[in-house]
């Protein structure tokens, strides 16, 4: 029977058994639609990347899959891909930054590679500029749906910003609270937020506040997915891009000029934390360039059964 090599590597922290896992095949070339779902299925991470071709300097074609379904893109899961690349030499590094190309149902998008001492540090990704929409249902539904008190959404909406749904390349929808508190503690009705992705047509939907555990951490959130089979997601790439036009959007970003830096922590809530680095250019009050990444630590290598073959 088949094989190909199969990793699973935890993305946004160095810490084995930290951050957010994912399933990484590097040599995905021939494989179906179907043998990819099955692979995301048995290995169980949020999600699992596949690259499917390319060579440097030209782009790397990757495609993402939950348990359930193939997704356009995956931040965490593009960290850990990008790392193994490098990890296996497949990316030859040049001291400084550089940057690559990766090719996913979105599009093209550059990944920034910091190299020190030939060693890979640490890389961002690029999404595309965000775009808002705001959310316009009643806010008892959206609470009930979170596991969290009316009060604390509406007192969210008053003094931090209304809720959105914002769109760096995966549509989500952005529910400020103002108490590190009213997250931590929050028990969501998995179903009912299903039921409302599924009405607002988005991928996740995330609950932040300002008040944060860590001192050097600038927000602090929760991201849940069960409309693609992942109930909450440990640490979120994607959608903390989202999450930086969420905060243009409400006015709420940190000090600076053109460009805006901050780190975001998560995963607190499920036992594996982790934190994001996102970076936005401005041109005036307009975000321009999103960018999100972190480090990764690798934690399992060994082969897999293809299935069909």
């Amino acid at each position: 029977m088949e094989t190909r090599e199969l990793q699973v590597i935890d993305a946004f922290t160095d810490t084995p058994f930290r951050g957010n896992p994912a399933g990484v095949v590097l040599a995905a070339g021939g494989l179906t639609d179907g043998q990819m779902q099955d692979i995301a299925r048995e290995v169980h991470a949020s999600e699992t990347a596949f690259v499917c071709g390319g060579r440097f300097p030209d782009p790397f074609r990757v495609r993402f899959f939950t348990p359930a379904e193939e997704v356009p893109l995956c931040g965490h899961a593009t960290v850990a891909t990008f790392h193994a690349l490098a990890w296996a030499g497949t990316i030859p590094l040049v001291e400084g930054e550089m940057v690559v190309q990766l090719e996913a149902n979105v599009g093209l998008l550059p990944i920034r590679l910091k190299v020190e001492g030939e060693k890979l540090t640490g890389l961002l990704m690029g999404q595309k500029p965000p775009v808002q929409e705001p959310y316009r249902e009643d806010l008892a539904p959206l609470a009930a749906a979170l596991g969290v008190s009316g009060d604390a959404v509406e007192e969210g909406d008053e003094k931090v910003g209304p809720p959105a749904v914002v769109s760096t390349g995966c549509r989500c929808l952005h529910v400020a609270l103002p108490e590190l508190s009213s997250v931590t503690t929050a028990r969501p009705d998995f179903r009912a937020l299903a039921k409302l992705s599924r009405n607002l047509d988005v991928v996740t939907i995330q609950m932040l506040t300002l008040e944060t555990e860590l001192k050097e951490a600038y927000v602090h959130v929760r991201t849940f997915a069960p409309l693609v089979g992942i109930d909450e997601d440990p640490v979120t790439g994607t959608a903390a891009g989202s999450l930086g036009g969420y905060l243009a959007y409400i006015n709420y970003l940190p000090e600076g000029s053109d460009k805006r830096r901050f780190l975001v922590e998560q995963g607190v809530e499920v036992g594996r934390p982790g934190r994001i680095q996102v970076e936005l250019q401005l041109v005036g009050q307009s975000v321009t360039e999103v960018w999100v990444g972190g480090r990764a630590a690798a934690a399992f290598k060994g082969e897999i059964q293809i299935p069909g073959t």
